[in-house]
């Protein structure tokens, strides 16, 4: 079941959040931080921009998070941002896409474009491009100072 993530999730996301900081590029600019993340999710969870998704089997295994706002040059168009996104790794088979499909379903959220953003994963890029997503840019990362 997906559903809106709870205050009550936080433990588990947060060890989420721990793994999926593992696996990304952001571990070689900045070490993880439990109380960082714990504050941003309470954040995401009191926002109205924000949205955090669950996967739920008797237990949270994967999640999804990103904001739904207008798009900034041009307010009549509603764009939805994935920020993070995953599960774990013995439940990925086809939750990943679940996850996906129920952040950008809502209806009542009027979503006409959405831009998405993927770890190094080929796999992920490749059934985005399938599933008839374009892709519109990249990020880079440096430190500074």
């Amino acid at each position: 079941m997906i559903r809106p993530a709870t205050p009550s999730d936080i433990p588990m996301l947060l060890d989420m959040g721990e793994r999926f900081h593992a696996e990304s590029n952001f571990g070689a600019h900045a070490p993880y931080n439990a109380a960082s993340w714990e504050s941003t999710l309470n954040n995401f969870l009191s926002s109205e921009i924000w949205r955090v998704l669950v996967w739920d089997d008797g237990g949270v295994r994967g999640f999804i998070a990103g904001s739904i706002m207008p798009l900034y040059f041009n307010h009549s168009v509603t764009v939805s941002h994935e920020l993070l996104w995953w599960v774990m790794p013995d439940h990925r088979r086809g939750a990943g896409q679940r996850l996906l499909d129920a952040f950008h379903a809502d209806a009542d959220l009027g979503f006409q474009t959405v831009s998405e953003t993927t770890p190094r994963c080929e796999a992920v890029k490749r059934k985005l491009r399938m599933d008839g997503w374009q892709h519109i840019e990249s990020g880079f990362m440096k430190e500074l100072g």
